[in-house]
């Protein structure tokens, strides 16, 4: 079975600075380090949507999805480089900015959302029309993968941050919660922690010959509270406790794939440092390119197959199992 854990905005820098020795034996065991985003995207757009459905075609996000970057990317990277990044702008900004009620900021946010592209249905509109790695696998399982079958808690999640300037707080980076911290990181905390039990259940399920999950709330987490060295150690920390658990439930021919579509800066804006490792050696070449993903994997997928389907089903036992003991950590309220 090939395991794809999709861990989004983990920074191959920032994971350095912590304890991961989970992810540092799946390195020790096989490679790891930084990924290379897509040549040709500014940190603009390196949009969460479009990456990851890229990735599992394998290709540049600007061939794949060119009318998104010609009607939406363009004006929205004219606007962010010219305008946005102007001082003046910038004061008004976070004058405007701290005399919206949150109601006002959120609903300006849907509106603008409304104006734009539709991202969440992007790439799975475009891998209908393109093979991609999902049709090289004989038993996919695809858990709230970004652009393709993405939870819709997400977007609930995303709808309590909104932006804010750096200045606003001395707590926060780029976004504010609009609801106490520790409730938002609770819910946080809650989504990703439902998605590890689907994770663990499908592993574990042996009826699968590929499993790719992607756990979303660490992105919000960065774009919150980037620059908090405090928050970032708990956070990186609970998804090296994910991969723990994940390694645990792995047979010893599997092979266990830890891959960001992008990093974060101190900031909370995206960066280009995305991360990855592999409990054995995939890459051929370095420096490893986000466009070659799909094609390392592709030839890492042939040496796998589906399980025989008599093998015990105890998913349920496993997912209840599962569930109390997050709970009693914490995981869930």
């Amino acid at each position: 079975m090939l395991v794809v854990v999709g861990l989004d905005s983990f920074d191959s820098e920032t994971i350095s600075q912590y304890s991961t020795p989970h992810i540092d034996a799946v390195r020790e065991s096989g490679e790891g380090g930084r990924l290379h985003t897509p040549v040709g995207l500014d940190r603009n757009e390196l949009i969460t949507q479009v990456l990851w459905p890229s990735m599992l075609a394998g290709g540049n996000p600007k061939n794949l999805f060119p009318s998104y970057f010609e009607n939406v990317g363009q004006s929205t990277k004219q606007w962010n480089t010219a305008i946005l990044e102007n001082p003046l702008i910038q004061r008004f900004e976070s004058q405007i900015s701290s005399s919206l009620s949150t109601e006002t900021k959120q609903k300006m946010k849907k509106i603008a959302e409304r104006l734009g592209a539709q991202k969440e249905d992007l790439g799975e509109n475009r891998l209908q029309e393109i093979d991609s790695l999902l049709d090289d696998a004989d038993s996919p399982c695809v858990i709230s993968l970004p652009g393709i079958n993405e939870d819709a808690v997400n977007r609930e999640l995303k709808d309590l941050i909104t932006p804010g300037s750096p200045k606003s707080s001395s707590d926060f980076s780029g976004y504010i919660p609009s609801i106490e911290s520790s409730a938002f990181e609770r819910k946080a905390l809650s989504a990703d922690a439902d998605r590890l039990i689907r994770l663990l259940d499908a592993v574990e399920s042996r009826q699968h010959d590929f499993v790719i999950c992607h756990f979303f709330s660490i992105d919000l987490v960065q774009h919150i509270w980037a620059d908090t060295p405090s928050k970032l150690e708990r956070w990186y920390g609970i998804y090296d406790d994910y991969v723990g658990r994940v390694r645990q439930s792995l047979s010893e021919n599997d092979t266990l794939v830890l891959v960001s579509d992008h990093g974060m800066e101190t900031e909370g804006i995206h960066s280009k440092r995305a991360f990855y490792a592999a409990n054995k050696q995939l890459w051929e070449e370095t420096p490893r390119k986000m466009e070659d993903f799909r094609g390392v994997l592709e030839s890492e997928l042939q040496e796998h197959s589906s399980s025989d389907d008599n093998v015990e089903d105890n998913t349920v036992q496993i997912s209840g199992d599962t569930r109390k003991h997050l709970s009693e950590l914490g995981y869930f309220d």
